[in-house]
């Protein structure tokens, strides 16, 4: 609605430029005056926010890695930024806690076995009619107890692996293949269990959280594509919040972007894009200029140039993304202040 009705405005002649229509301007003159012009490119993209964000480990994609018994670091295995399979050792800690547990688990065992075989004898006898139906099920009864304690030990233990000749020692494995991110362990430090000893991103993807000022709410929407300035577009725009915080008075935009050289904490600024209409033109943005309250470019004519309303839909890099111009048309790009004068001179 917004293109066609800015194009019949100047079809029919109700936005004319303050400037004479055209300008007569020689080669010979125009290469005195530094006049330099480009042909306006198709517009394949156009920025409709730049905003500052601050990139964040996905919710998704993040993974704490979390202690299971307290103890002192002893050795770390794995640093900040290194990528590690699933089953790999990040920290090695001495802990009274493991070694209680350990001897819980064997414990536990040996109450299983026991259970086990009382289950499987009163089975037996019970198929012999030689106990009550009442015993053989309290045994299996003791038997599926054990069994549920012997699973939350062996749980508790899966993340851990032994260290050879240390009975009070034990490492702490990844979960999963990733990245390591925030390991805040340091040697020689008491941790206690339930504490995280990393987080570990196991996506190649990142948020970049902004920041969406109230003019701009309503405007954006997931799914748009995302880019670093001055790059191709790589990400996306998960979600747009649509209530203002009382405090900042702005709104959430949540982006993905791909993590290669990216770190969380890192601050930078990023540009949502949008489609614009298929006749909308990419020029320097060096050629648009304002006169008498209105947009224009200089566009060559036969025998000199013209200056050409048009209406800014936004930027493309170091672009200005238009509507107005033919596809076709040449815009000066060097040289527009002193077309300006001439045209002012015009009759």
């Amino acid at each position: 609605m917004r293109r066609s009705v800015f194009a019949l405005a100047v079809l029919f002649g109700l936005i004319r430029p303050a400037l004479a229509a055209d300008i007569g301007v020689s080669p010979e003159q125009a290469a005195a005056l530094g006049v330099e012009t480009r042909p306006a490119e198709p517009a394949p993209v156009l920025v409709a926010a730049r905003l500052p964000a601050t990139l964040t480990l996905p919710g998704s994609g993040a993974q704490a890695v979390v202690l299971p018994f307290g103890g002192v670091v002893t050795r770390l295995l794995a640093q900040e930024g290194e990528a590690i399979q699933a089953g790999q050792a990040l920290v090695e800690l001495h802990s009274a806690e493991y070694l209680a547990a350990r001897a819980a688990q064997r414990d536990r065992q040996a109450r299983l076995d026991q259970a086990r075989q009382q289950a499987a004898r009163d089975a037996a006898l019970l198929a012999e009619g030689i106990v009550p139906a009442r015993q053989a099920q309290q045994s299996q009864a003791a038997l599926a107890a054990v069994q549920a304690e012997f699973g939350a030990g062996r749980e508790l233990l899966a993340s851990t692996s032994e260290v050879a000749g240390q009975p009070a020692a034990y490492r702490l494995l990844a979960p999963a293949a990733g990245t390591v991110h925030e390991g805040a362990l340091r040697l020689g430090e008491p941790i206690a269990a339930g504490t995280a000893a990393a987080l570990l991103l196991s996506g190649d993807r990142l948020w970049a959280e902004a920041q969406l000022p109230p003019t701009l709410v309503g405007r954006l929407r997931a799914g748009q594509a995302v880019r670093l300035p001055g790059a191709e577009p790589a990400g996306r725009v998960i979600a747009v919040g649509g209530v203002l915080d009382p405090m900042s008075r702005a709104a959430l935009l949540r982006a993905e972007l791909p993590a290669a050289g990216l770190a969380p904490g890192q601050t930078l600024e990023i540009e949502i894009l949008d489609t614009p209409p298929a006749d909308a033109r990419r020029v320097p943005a060096a050629a648009v200029s304002r006169e008498g309250g209105q947009e224009l470019v200089f566009m060559a004519v036969d025998g000199g140039f013209r200056p050409q309303p048009v209406e800014r839909l936004g930027s493309d890099g170091d672009a200005a993304v238009v509507l107005g111009l033919p596809a076709d048309a040449r815009v000066v790009t060097r040289g527009v202040a002193a077309l300006k004068a001439l045209a002012r001179q015009e009759p």
